[in-house]
C-alpha cells in the first residue's frame, strides 16, 4: 500500500525515536493517539513504551493530565511497577483523572521488593510444591514458571521479579 507522503514522513519521524514499525504507521495515521502520546512523553517513559501503552490501553479520552502516562510507564519500564499492576492505574487515571501515584498507593499496588518480606513467602510456595521443586533440581529448568506464577498469585501480582527470581535462585540452590 502507497502511503501519503506525509503519513511516510511521520511515520519515519516516530520511528526514529524508537518506536516500531508497526506503532509508528499507526502514529501516523492517529493523530489524535499521536498528540496523546507526544503529550504523554513529558511525563517520562521511552516513546516506544508510551506508544505502545497508549495504541493498547488508552482507547479514549483521559480524565487525567496526560504527562501521567509518561509516568506510569516510566515505572513500568524501571520495574517499580508491574504491566498488570500499570493497566489497573491506567484504567482509573483514564476514568478518573489523578495521578499514578496517587493510584498506587490506593489500590495497594507498589511493588513486594523487600527481600525479607518476600523470602517467607517463597519458602512456602516451595515447601508447597516439593514434586516442582524435586523436577527443577533434576535440571528440568522450566518448571520455574510455574513457581514464579504461584508466586505471583500469593502476592497478588506484586513482587518484584528480578527480586523475585533471585531469591528462586538463592533458595533452589
Amino acid at each position: 500500500k502507497v502511503l501519503a507522503p506525509e503519513v511516510t514522513a511521520a511515520r519515519d519521524a516516530w520511528a526514529a525515536q524508537g518506536v516500531p514499525e508497526r506503532e509508528a504507521l499507526a502514529l501516523a495515521q492517529d493523530a489524535g493517539r499521536a498528540t496523546i502520546v507526544r503529550a504523554a512523553l513529558a511525563g517520562g517513559g521511552s516513546a516506544a513504551g508510551v506508544a505502545a501503552w497508549v495504541l493498547s490501553f488508552a482507547s479514549g479520552p483521559l480524565a487525567c493530565d496526560t504527562s501521567e502516562v509518561g509516568r506510569l510507564v516510566a515505572r513500568v519500564e524501571a520495574g517499580t511497577l508491574t504491566a498488570a499492576a500499570g493497566k489497573q492505574v491506567l484504567a482509573k487515571l483514564a476514568a478518573e483523572g489523578g495521578t499514578v501515584e496517587g493510584w498506587v498507593t490506593a489500590l495497594d499496588l507498589a511493588p513486594i521488593t523487600d527481600e525479607g518480606a518476600l523470602v517467607g513467602i517463597v519458602d512456602e510456595v516451595l515447601a508447597a510444591s516439593p514434586e516442582l521443586v524435586a523436577r527443577y533440581r533434576a535440571g528440568n529448568a522450566g518448571v520455574l514458571g510455574a513457581l514464579v506464577g504461584a508466586l505471583m498469585k500469593r502476592t497478588g501480582g506484586r513482587a518484584h521479579g528480578p527480586t523475585l527470581q533471585a531469591l528462586l535462585a538463592q533458595r533452589l540452590g
